[in-house]
């Protein structure tokens, strides 16, 4: 549509919280040209989905710290399920012990520093309908 595709980062907690995560997502995501949207400081999962509600991105990636996710991911990702069913929840980071209660909440993939950035691209810009 003549313009880069935009992708939200869900900022949870207070800066200091987020700020690494985020600023590897804009470089992770900026890589293949895409427009990074912030959230502000969102302190609960409902909170978060008011924020995004209204919003109509491809791509979702929250962000934050491991303890902050524990307490807020799986209850924010079964809610935005709910009412972005089509679009894609990615979470920055690996949390290995909560990996599999993250996916059955609705978080669709994690990037992180051992992720290959050309393929995860690649693929993503596919499902999404920006390449063939």
């Amino acid at each position: 549509n003549g313009k880069a595709p935009e992708i939200c980062l869900v900022n949870f907690g207070q800066l200091k919280e987020y700020k690494g995560r985020n600023d590897f997502s804009s470089d992770f995501f900026q890589v293949a040209g895409f427009k990074m949207v912030n959230t502000d400081s969102l302190q609960t999962p409902d909170e978060a989905v008011s924020a995004i509600a209204p919003t109509d991105y491809p791509v979702y990636v929250i962000c934050s710290t491991d303890d902050k996710y524990a307490s807020v991911v799986e209850e924010f990702a079964s809610k935005f399920k709910t009412i972005k069913r089509d679009k894609k929840l990615i979470l920055a980071g690996l949390p290995k012990d909560l990996l599999e209660a993250f996916k059955a909440a609705g978080v669709d993939d994690f990037i992180h520093i051992k992720t290959n950035i050309y393929d995860f691209l690649a693929s993503l810009m596919k499902e999404i309908g920006i390449l063939n």
